[in-house]
């Protein structure tokens, strides 16, 4: 480069600056499109969760329920593919207790606030209680 003039060295030294800044972009926006696809994934995965689970604890009838065991399922395969190894293994954990009782209320809660957290990064702390009658109605009734 020594026999190149001045103005030209400038000019390649700008080049392979833009060429390589370029390249960080885009492997950077690659990054975060995917991150945020994966994020988007997993929230709607653990909404249709949540929209099951609360039809099915207020189901009036059998047809509701065939209806809410159906969403549950789906919620659940996408979850198996996008969510949390914490959340996966809590859900599993609430699947093998049965029927919903109060007793359980606590293993619940947890897959709730799992989720949450998996999901957001919301703040806060949520009850046992609020985040179990959100979904299920009255601890009373159970």
């Amino acid at each position: 480069m020594n026999n190149l003039p001045e103005p030209i060295v400038i000019a390649l030294i700008a080049l392979i600056g833009a060429i390589v800044g370029g390249l960080i972009q885009a492997a950077n926006q690659t990054r975060l499109a995917k991150g945020e696809y994966l994020r988007r994934q997993k929230a709607d995965a653990y909404i249709k969760y949540f929209e099951g689970i609360a039809h099915l604890a207020h189901a009036k009838d059998d047809d509701e329920k065939r209806s809410a065991y159906s969403s549950i399922a789906e919620a659940r395969a996408r979850i198996a593919m996008y969510g949390s190894a914490d959340v996966v293994t809590k859900m599993a954990s609430v699947f093998r207790l049965g029927p919903i009782k109060r007793a359980d209320m606590a293993e619940h809660a947890s897959l709730i606030k799992a989720m949450r957290l998996d999901a957001s990064r919301l703040p806060g702390e949520v009850s046992i209680e609020a985040a179990f009658e959100l979904l299920y109605g009255s601890a009373d009734d159970y």
